[in-house]
């Protein structure tokens, strides 16, 4: 029992490791910068499925991002981790949970965008104020949900910075917060990699260094 109960812990250990090599943090503040990116220069593509299929291929460029450096920076300096069936499950749903949180995230914006605009809706109006702050909060769950399913701290304070910029994306009409947002995560990211290189060298250097 205590020997299963150490796996487990090694287990989840080596798991938590993997997040700190900044890749997530660097896809995420990716996709707002993208959604930022997006809003302000590309939005007149027409017709419009086109333009819809040039916002979905940013995305699914984007979440090449932690594949890329899991592959050649982190498992390199780490090894090849097997882990359980059930915990490969998990970030299998992960990874699904991920890229539908900010589809779903995406089309939300939209949809309020489009309610918004409906003349019916005066400016002073109770629903025109209350609802991107109830869409911003429900995004916010969304995306803290997913913080503890991942066992990823940060993520709690990047639900809540990615559900204050849909909210003020949607009162103010203008997609520069999701780049002020996402901005600082990749730099979060970054420091997280630049650590992360310095703790964990590549086998061959430790041994030449070593020589």
């Amino acid at each position: 029992m205590s020997q299963s109960t150490n796996l487990k812990d090694l287990e989840r250990k080596m798991y938590r490791t993997y997040f700190d090599d900044g890749s997530w943090d660097i896809y995420i503040g990716l996709l707002l910068i993208w959604n930022t990116l997006f809003g302000l220069l590309l939005t007149s593509i027409q017709p419009e499925a086109l333009r819809y299929g040039v916002m979905l291929l940013g995305f699914l460029l984007i979440a090449f991002v932690p594949n890329l450096m899991r592959k050649y920076i982190t498992a390199p300096r780490l090894g090849k981790v097997e882990f359980s069936k059930a915990r490969k499950r998990r970030i299998s749903k992960m990874k699904f949970f991920v890229f539908f949180a900010v589809l779903l995230t995406a089309n939300l914006v939209l949809i309020t965008a489009i309610v918004l605009r409906n003349p019916t809706l005066s400016a002073e109006s109770q629903t025109r104020s209350s609802f991107p702050i109830a869409v911003g909060f429900f995004i916010a769950l969304i995306f803290a949900g997913l913080a503890y399913y991942l066992d990823f701290n940060r993520m709690f304070f990047y639900a809540a910075a990615i559900g204050a910029a849909i909210t003020s994306t949607m009162i103010f009409d203008n997609p520069i917060s999701y780049m002020i947002a996402g901005f600082p995560m990749v730099i979060i990211g970054l420091i997280y990699l630049s650590r992360f290189i310095k703790t964990y060298p590549k086998p061959d250097k430790v041994l030449n260094h070593g020589s």
